[in-house]
């Protein structure tokens, strides 16, 4: 049946959820890292008896949410913030 499974969409069907060293190894952070971050509720997991698992998507998620804007990025925000400002007029 899993065979099956692999070969109505070409992956295995558990292929969406990652243990706890593979999450690590997918973030490429020490497993110890990852417990910590489950500690402080810092990523999103789900428990199974004494077993973690991660969402890979959701996991995707937090590395696309991390990302810092370019100078260029902050400069045009900022001048962009500064044109919409209301002029006190005395």
């Amino acid at each position: 049946m899993l065979l099956e499974a692999k070969q109505a969409n070409g992956r295995e069907p558990s292929s969406d959820y990652l243990g706890a060293q593979e999450a690590a190894d997918y973030l490429k952070i020490p497993l110890g890292t990852i417990y910590n971050l489950v500690h402080r509720r810092a990523i999103p997991y789900r428990k199974r008896g004494k077993r973690l698992y991660f969402n890979r998507l959701e996991l995707k998620e937090i590395i696309e949410s991390g990302k810092r804007k370019t100078i260029d990025e902050l400069e045009s925000f900022a001048e962009d913030h500064l044109q919409n400002l209301p002029v006190n007029k005395k």
